[in-house]
């Protein structure tokens, strides 16, 4: 599948798994980055999936311009190898036409983010970042108020009532302090997927089938099934990246639908 460019993380530069390489082969880490590329720009220039049936490590290893440098790739989980061939895992992930249109997505979603108002009264976890900080500043300046007192404290309601409650207390559901962002910052998760987790928990649990749950504290609720993966939208892959699953997906176009 031809392509005019491929899609790159930046964090690529610093992975174990490239240090793995040039410690096996005994060439420099930017090296191994710069055959990497070499290698995927093959596969998404000669492959429709990334299965490359009938060749060999050698080949692979010709178009890297070093011996050896597939079986490494192999070793760190990069690429599989068998009788049948070689293959790129994830393919759909990093390479082809699906992957640039999604990372494309992913950016111009990120950019409307970033022209969000911070004064928002959303209670949609995205633009919290930007409230802390406006929040860090009042209090570094003496002026900041406290959040008001929950009236439903100790008391078991329905979502549905909790976020109303916010609404007229001038409130976030999940205020930008709260302890999921820091959870999602210590394990990598990306914002993109927490902010799907908490679209999820809102269906779910104002129209969907946790609609008549009844909890004291549902920030901590949410906390959990972010924590637990409630909604099954991610999981980790052999490099320790995230990524997210057919259900993941699924809500992805759903929700860029919806927006």
């Amino acid at each position: 599948m031809a392509g005019e460019w491929l899609k790159f993380e930046k964090a690529t530069l610093d992975k174990p798994e490239v240090f793995a390489i040039a410690a096996r082969l005994g060439i420099d880490p930017d090296a191994v980055v710069g055959k990497l590329m070499r290698v995927w720009s093959w596969f998404d220039t000669h492959t429709v999936d990334g299965n490359a049936a009938g060749v060999t490590p050698a080949l692979l290893d010709r178009i890297a311009g070093a011996t050896g440098f597939v079986s490494a790739m192999h070793e760190s989980g990069w690429v599989v190898v068998d009788e049948g061939g070689v293959s790129l895992p994830n393919f759909d992930r990093h390479t082809g036409e699906t992957a640039k249109k999604r990372a494309l997505t992913a950016k111009r979603v990120a950019d409307h983010r970033a022209k969000s108002s911070a004064e928002s009264n959303d209670d949609n976890v995205t633009p919290a970042l930007a409230r802390e900080e406006k929040r860090r500043e009042e209090e570094k300046h003496g002026s900041a108020k406290p959040d008001p007192p929950h009236q439903f404290a100790g008391k078991k309601v329905l979502l549905k009532t909790y976020l109303a409650d916010c609404d007229a207390q001038g409130v976030q559901a999940i205020p930008g302090d709260d302890a999921v962002f820091a959870y999602a910052e210590q394990v990598g998760l990306p914002t993109e997927f927490l902010a799907m987790a908490w679209q999820w928990f809102k269906a779910k649990y104002t129209a969907g089938s946790g609609k008549a749950k009844r909890y004291t504290d549902w920030r901590a609720t949410f906390r959990n099934a972010v924590k637990d993966c409630w909604p099954k939208y991610w999981a980790i892959d052999q490099s320790g990246a995230y990524y997210l699953t057919t259900q993941g997906k699924q809500a992805q176009r759903e929700f860029s639908d919806a927006g």
